[in-house]
């Protein structure tokens, strides 16, 4: 039971939403954003990164080569060879990261679309210890979370052990070729994986937020009372209603009264 008027049984109303919406309490799915940028990265894996790693490895063969160690100055020449490897491996992590900062924000955006509001920052309860410690070791959502945590981690564990079971004879055979192969062979195999680990993270995605979804409106019900109120506050009072109605029918009464009067 709830002191504000009996048990929370009434989804929140329209306008219930738009308070909380400026309070800054909202949901969505991390996995969801977590599917896109596996997705990014997958598509920028797929693409090679306009061939920036291959430059990054040849450099890196560069350095080592007998002709490069013999040369007159190969301190110089191995300094040269490690910046340009050092810019190159760079411009990769920037655009990678840069990618995905977008899409996060991207997806983030899509989910709950324009939200700004400083209350949760605010928000002195949230600074209890005890409290803490209640919402992290006795609350059911910690255990649901920490059961769909164990599911997903045992997920991409089989999902690492099938890729790197059916790549496993040509990894082995582009060992015996030559580091440029096994490196194209690692790359292929990896960015199947990541294309792979994407989808599994849709699916997680999917269901994450329909379970955020059912939580945050579980949480948010509202009590006879509240839903009262509510309705006073959208519709207006219904008491205040009724005496302006009844006003209005005594001043056209008058009205019709003095009319034939005259």
């Amino acid at each position: 039971m709830n002191e504000t008027g009996g048990e929370k049984k009434h989804p929140p109303t329209e306008n219930r939403l738009r308070e909380l919406r400026r309070d800054g309490v909202w949901y969505a799915s991390r996995e969801l954003t977590a599917a896109a940028l596996l997705a990014v990265l997958a598509l920028l894996w797929s693409v090679d990164l306009p061939g920036m790693s291959a430059r990054a490895l040849d450099l890196a063969l560069l350095a080592w080569q007998p002709k490069s160690l013999s040369s007159p100055d190969p301190l110089h020449v191995c300094q040269e060879t490690a910046r340009q490897t050092g810019l190159t491996a760079l411009l990769m992590i920037a655009i990678v990261m840069g990618s995905m900062f977008i899409i996060a924000a991207l997806v983030r955006f899509l989910q709950v679309r324009a939200i700004f509001s400083v209350k949760p920052l605010w928000r002195i309860g949230n600074l209890n210890p005890a409290s803490g410690f209640k919402r992290i070791f006795f609350t059911a959502e910690t255990y649901q979370h920490a059961a769909i945590g164990l599911l997903k981690a045992g997920l991409m564990l089989g999902l690492v052990a099938v890729s790197l079971w059916r790549s496993l004879h040509d990894l082995i055979f582009s060992v015996r070729i030559g580091p440029i192969a096994t490196v194209k062979v690692f790359q292929q195999v990896f960015a199947a994986f990541l294309w792979q680990a994407a989808g599994l993270y849709l699916l997680f995605g999917a269901a994450d937020w329909l379970i955020q979804k059912t939580s945050f409106v579980k949480r948010n019900r509202m009590t006879d009372e509240e839903l009262r109120e509510d309705t006073k506050q959208t519709e207006g009072n219904p008491q205040t209603k009724m005496r302006h109605r009844t006003l209005r029918r005594l001043e056209l009464i008058r009205a019709l009264r003095s009319h034939r009067s005259t």
